[in-house]
């Protein structure tokens, strides 16, 4: 497997650096900068950051909640969460050492406990940690009330969902859920154009990388593997990319970003050797004739655990 620090393409962007993690995006700002746009894309999309069946099923008013945003990256997902349930506890754990945005009197480093300085309204706290689903997270059996990961696509080899799966089960308490959401494009019409090429490449690097392309879809039959667990609530949104909508125009935006992110892997599949054809590429992902016969697909899930 061809790691990042290995690219022939020169790239001014920063990526971890863990040789057991096929995820392939970078952790520098412009990328916090998309991942927090997504956020927001998605939250207008499923209605808030949690699905109906949760609410229905936890008390989140309860100062005792227990709740782990696992893969947590910006730490976005908390910080929102923390304004619309106050009373709860929240962790977060990432393979990338935690980045979050706070006044310079409270430090930030793995393992601290950070409080939402952008909010002078939140009492709350929430501690970030190093965490890999993958290895063991580092809390005892029946830890959570409500356990949260989504976007994990890349991260993962079609063979590590089970154990990543395996151990949201595990940290979870009887009685709790998981939400998990997941991404899948499909791209249809004329193969000169932009997103058809940008996305059969990144299908070929996924390919060899051993990701499921699928894995949105797929998620249910490995949740009814276990015997503990069960689909509650399930939802498929997806938005014609070139329809010009208020959601297509925020996720053009963000697929350009994406690509761009993506692009030390890209370069060589789309024939890119230069800073200006680079350029050009990404300039032509802003028009919405680019993702002509294209969909973006985002899947929401919830589990129950028994």
């Amino acid at each position: 497997m061809q790691h990042l620090a290995d690219l022939n393409f020169k790239s001014d962007r920063n990526y971890h650096d863990s040789k057991n993690s096929v995820y392939w995006l970078p952790n520098d700002h412009p990328e916090q900068e998309r991942l927090n746009l997504q956020h927001h894309i998605l939250k207008s999309m499923f209605g808030g950051n949690v699905l109906q069946s949760v609410i229905d099923n936890l008390d989140f008013h309860h100062s005792r909640l227990k709740v782990l945003d696992v893969a947590s990256g910006t730490g976005i997902w908390i910080k929102d969460m923390q304004k619309d349930f106050p009373n709860c506890s929240y962790e977060g754990c990432d393979i990338i050492a935690p980045k979050v945005k706070v006044e310079k009197s409270t430090p930030i480093d793995e393992g601290c406990l950070v409080t939402d300085a952008s909010d002078t309204t939140a009492t709350t706290t929430f501690r970030l940690t190093y965490g890999d689903v993958l290895q063991g997270l580092d809390y005892p059996d029946d830890t959570f009330h409500f356990v949260h990961m989504r976007l994990l696509v890349a991260a993962f080899r079609k063979e590590e969902w089970p154990i990543a799966i395996k151990e949201l089960l595990r940290v979870t308490k009887p009685g709790g859920m998981i939400q998990l959401l997941e991404h899948n494009s499909r791209v249809a019409g004329d193969e000169k154009n932009p997103f058809h090429r940008a996305w059969k490449a990144v299908s070929e690097v996924f390919e060899e990388r051993g990701i499921d392309t699928q894995i949105a879809f797929n998620l249910p039959s490995l949740i009814e593997a276990h015997p503990n667990a069960r689909v509650v609530e399930y939802h498929n949104r997806y938005s014609d990319l070139a329809s010009n909508s208020d959601w297509a125009k925020a996720m053009v935006i963000q697929y350009r970003e994406l690509i761009h992110s993506m692009m030390p892997m890209l370069a060589d599949k789309l024939g890119i050797t230069t800073d200006e054809e680079k350029k050009e590429f990404l300039n032509n992902l802003c028009k919405p004739e680019a993702y002509t016969e294209s969909n973006g697909y985002y899947i929401a899930m919830s589990v129950k655990k028994s």
